[in-house]
């Protein structure tokens, strides 16, 4: 009579198991099935009508409609030339450094360095720039400056008597021209 008792149990423990799986089964298909109802309800949303037009007002459209092409073809053109003026400007920047000096910018980015005015035109530029060097001869052994005197190495500095800068000397020369942040606005 206990394993009767038990094997009926067991029976009723599958039975509730089967029911609760069938029936939740049985809410996600309903799920489902409302889900593709309510997407046959919704309708679409194009307009399905024609529109009926004087001959002037065809006209007026038609006009605008032109002047609406042009304006996006003249947006279109300005964009193309503010790309080919920004790769321009991109291949300035990472070109040749001794093609780069001749460029306003640069001098001017040479003159904040070191502490001039930056007005005036290219030729006022680098007679500013060149005097400055020439009354300070002590810059060509800066080695934040020895691009400037085109000397080949400049990491190794070298004064008149062919001798190497200790690096007292080089922290002194580094201290007394601090790093001058560039302006990204320049570019």
């Amino acid at each position: 009579m206990y394993h009767l008792a038990q094997q009926q149990a067991v029976q009723i423990i599958g039975a509730n198991a089967h029911c609760t799986v069938i029936s939740q089964i049985l809410d996600e298909t309903k799920l489902q099935l409302e889900n593709e109802r309510k997407k046959k309800m919704r309708q679409s949303t194009k307009v399905k009508a024609q529109f009926i037009t004087l001959p002037d007002l065809k006209a007026a459209f038609n006009k605008q409609d032109e002047e609406l092409h042009a304006q996006e073809q003249i947006d279109a053109e300005k964009q193309a030339q503010k790309n080919a003026n920004k790769a321009a400007l991109q291949a300035k920047v990472t070109g040749d450094a001794k093609s780069r000096l001749q460029e306003k910018v640069d001098l001017i980015m040479i003159t904040c360095a070191l502490g001039l005015s930056q007005d005036g035109t290219i030729s006022e530029l680098t007679n500013q720039i060149k005097s400055h060097l020439e009354l300070h001869p002590d810059l060509h052994t800066d080695p934040r400056f020895t691009g400037l005197f085109r000397i080949r190495h400049p990491r190794a500095a070298v004064i008149e008597n062919n001798t190497l800068l200790n690096s007292n000397e080089l922290s002194q020369a580094m201290l007394k021209y601090p790093d001058i942040p560039i302006d990204p606005l320049l570019y």
